[in-house]
């Protein structure tokens, strides 16, 4: 898949492309979409019945989920990934001083089944 021939989706402040998946190269046992985020943009809290893992490829994010009744949040720069296990609620948010893009993998390769929704 060439970056240049992906048309993103706008949602919630954030741009979003397919890679691997429906409208993309076909999936095998996952998907992977390329997230534009814009600073100071944020998303709400959502969880998924599989696992995902952000990729930061330039900027600066922050994720963020509950562990223990504590609020975790941890802060990735370039080339810097995180796992987030099946079932957790987990948000990202763009905390830089620049636009930021990141990759999603999914750990299915079943149609997105999470819609963002600005924090």
């Amino acid at each position: 898949m060439r970056s240049a021939e992906r048309r993103p989706v706008w949602q919630a402040g954030l741009a979003r492309s397919v890679y691997i998946g429906e409208g993309g190269a076909p999936p095998g046992h996952y998907r992977m979409d390329k997230i534009h985020l814009p600073k100071g943009v944020a998303v709400h809290g959502y969880a998924r019945p599989v696992e995902d893992v952000y990729f930061v490829l330039e900027g600066c994010i922050t994720v963020g989920w509950e562990e223990a009744g504590h609020a975790v949040e941890e802060s990735l720069g370039p080339k810097d990934a995180i796992f987030n296990p099946a079932g957790r609620v987990h948000y990202f948010r763009n905390h830089g001083a620049a636009d930021a893009e990141f990759i999603i993998l999914v750990g299915t390769a079943a149609a997105e089944d999470v819609r963002f929704h600005s924090a």
